[in-house]
């Protein structure tokens, strides 16, 4: 695959992650159960698709690694929202509150950074405008 195209692949991911910050932050504070449920059903179904995305690439060479941490990253944090929808199901909006700083700050977050950090390292440029 060639650079500029791959690049442009993981603009589209990234993009579609900034907009999941949004929704943890508007699922954590829902006014109702079923708002919240449908937003964390989003999320999962983002994050899903946007793993098997950058999963089915063949990135170039200098960007092999850092899209393994974005796929393992991705992966890690729809298993992590598995949390925030059993909260939601369990018909309680307080684990909800406090769910938007866990899960931003989690393990697959840090793993979808670095992987951001490292392709900037090696030249590319993706962060949406």
């Amino acid at each position: 695959m060639e650079r500029a195209d791959y690049q442009r692949e993981v603009v589209a991911v990234v993009s579609a992650n900034a907009k999941i910050r949004k929704l943890i932050f508007a699922a954590s504070r829902a006014p109702t159960l079923q708002l919240a449920q449908v937003r964390v059903e989003t999320i999962r179904m983002t994050l899903t698709e946007s793993a098997n995305r950058l999963d089915a690439l063949a990135p170039p060479e200098d960007a092999a690694d850092a899209n393994e941490l974005l796929v393992a990253g991705l992966r890690e944090l729809e298993e992590s929202t598995a949390a925030l929808a059993a909260a939601a199901e369990a018909e309680t909006l307080r684990p909800l509150a406090a769910f938007a700083d866990v899960l931003t700050a989690s393990p697959g977050s840090r793993k979808v950074e670095a992987g951001i950090q490292k392709l900037e390292e090696s030249g590319y440029s993706f962060r949406p405008t």
